[in-house]
């Protein structure tokens, strides 16, 4: 039976032999001076900067979100539920669109087809999105005529509702012609 080894509590006397502990594993021409190496920087400069102001070119970008002039539907999804938007296709090669965004927290999302008197299916598996952070967006081509259900799942959340802005279009097929405008 093997048994763990533990580093002894830091005190004064580490505080003076860390260097040798470091070198034990670690070639001093490996690390750069400002950690007691001798590893050399090219171009005269600490190869370790300690603070300052970050660039800007680091920042990162602020997350997008549906603008609220556009023909959005606002609903809200319960704890513990599941909110069905319903889409009646009847033009086979449709495109189903759809954009969406919570105002806080994620959501699940699938996408389902029911022909007239038949058996649901699946044809976009529920996954949980976090669209509260960017937009979630998505489209299909309607190979059968029928319904389309696009569901907001809420199911897993026990203690939050979630409040979505949505919009889903669904544009006729084009028949082949190019549309250049």
């Amino acid at each position: 039976m093997s048994s763990i080894q533990y580093p002894p509590p830091f005190n004064n006397k580490s505080k003076e032999t860390w260097k040798s502990a470091v070198f034990e594993d670690i070639d001093p021409s490996e690390l750069p001076s400002q950690w007691g190496g001798t590893k050399p920087d090219p171009e005269d400069r600490p190869l370790v900067a300690m603070g300052g102001q970050v660039p800007a070119s680091y920042y990162t970008a602020p997350s997008r979100r549906l603008s609220t002039d556009t023909d959005l539907t606002k609903i809200t999804v319960e704890k513990k539920s599941v909110f069905p938007v319903e889409l009646t296709v009847t033009d086979v090669g449709s495109t189903l669109s759809w954009e969406f965004q919570t105002e806080n927290y994620d959501i699940g999302f699938s996408v389902w087809f029911r022909p007239e008197g038949g058996i649901a299916e699946e044809l976009v598996p529920l996954q949980r999105v976090n669209c509260h952070l960017v937009p979630e967006d998505g489209m299909l081509v309607c190979d059968k005529p029928g319904k389309y259900i696009l569901k907001f799942d809420n199911s897993f959340s026990w203690c939050r509702r979630k409040h979505i802005l949505y919009q889903v279009h669904v544009t006729p097929p084009n028949n082949g012609k190019m549309n250049y405008n």
